[in-house]
């Protein structure tokens, strides 16, 4: 199966790992909450939103770059989750000093 990516946070890190991710040639969503910074992988990858649940459609990777497990929960699983339209497994990058995983696992096997 083709590895379609969403990358969630653009920040400092985010940003520069998702284009070297687009260099690769791998097929790539963005998401941010900044649309300034969005604006900036224009023309660069498939789609890209503030949204999270707008971008997730037909990835089956989402690698998320973000401060904290409370952003990362809220923007896979809050109203606007990357999760909340999903019905399909799939592979989900973190950093591992985010506490709080579990709950998102556990969510995602349930599917």
């Amino acid at each position: 199966m083709a590895q379609k990516i969403l990358i969630i946070g653009l920040g400092i890190m985010g940003a520069p790992m998702a284009r070297n991710i687009i260099q690769s040639g791998f097929d790539v969503n963005v998401c941010d909450a900044q649309q300034d910074v969005l604006n900036d992988f224009e023309g660069l990858v498939h789609a890209k939103s503030t949204k999270p649940s707008q971008v997730a459609c037909h990835r089956n990777v989402i690698i998320t770059i973000l401060p904290n497990s409370d952003v990362v929960e809220m923007v896979l699983l809050g109203k606007d989750g990357a999760l909340r339209q999903r019905r399909n497994q799939l592979d989900i990058r973190h950093n591992p000093a985010n506490t709080g995983f579990d709950e998102v696992c556990n969510w995602n096997r349930t599917r």
